[in-house]
């Protein structure tokens, strides 16, 4: 089961879009992320449970929830982080945030790494505005809440080491002064978060990843990595 979680503005052509390119199987749901009601709105509404309807019968279920920007946009991203995690399954949550106000796009794309706090399968995609583009947001950045809790000081200063010349363990053990075997399970946790790349076969080559490098830089304007 996958659950679709779609914010909403006044169009159906970014949601209709993304059900053409994914596809839906039986027991698929649909999320419908609005704003305050509207007359364009509920007839974009109309138009995807009528889509749903002919294309996919009883198979499919269309579920909108109302959210309320003028609440604060803690308050929006607790509506929005409720109604996916009263609906999470065993299957996979996909966010797509072409459509809607900017807020409601902003306060889902907060709830979706929040909702990556719990190991749920989760992915975020969305369209430019001229549809020219489809992005899709790594999953390492949705996941940056769990990897900035599970970068030690030891992890970090790894990291900066590799920052500064990619490197093998062996030399990066040698530089930082411990064994192969502690510098290899550091590196192992740094790979699985997304923060460092490895290359070749032996000796193999670790450098860091473009989303390490601006982390590194945040940590260090808070004098966290020297």
């Amino acid at each position: 089961m996958t659950l679709f979680v779609i914010t909403l503005g006044f169009e159906e052509k970014f949601a209709v879009r993304m059900i053409t390119r994914h596809g839906l199987d039986e027991g698929d749901k649909l999320l419908l992320v609005t704003g305050p009601p509207t007359r364009q709105a509920e007839r974009a509404i109309k138009f995807l449970r009528d889509f749903a309807s002919k294309y996919y019968g009883g198979r499919v279920s269309v579920e909108v929830v109302e959210t309320h920007p003028q609440w604060g946009f803690d308050s929006l991203v607790a509506e929005v982080y409720k109604a996916v995690a009263t609906r999470l399954g065993e299957g996979r949550v996909v966010f797509n945030l072409s459509g809607g106000m900017r807020c409601i796009c902003l306060a889902a794309l907060v709830a979706a790494q929040l909702l990556s706090l719990s190991g749920a399968q989760i992915s975020v995609e969305l369209e430019t505005e001229d549809s020219e583009l489809l992005l899709e947001v790594p999953h390492y950045v949705l996941a940056l809440p769990r990897v900035v809790a599970e970068l030690t000081p030891e992890k970090a200063a790894l990291l900066s080491r590799i920052a500064a010349h990619r490197t093998t363990i062996s030399k990066l053990a040698e530089k930082v002064g411990k064994d192969v075997s502690t510098v290899a399970r550091h590196l192992r946790v740094l790979q699985r978060l997304g923060l460092v790349k490895v290359s070749g076969a032996r000796p193999r080559i670790y450098e860091i990843t473009p989303i390490a490098k601006i982390l590194l830089q945040a940590l260090r304007l808070t004098s966290k990595v020297q």
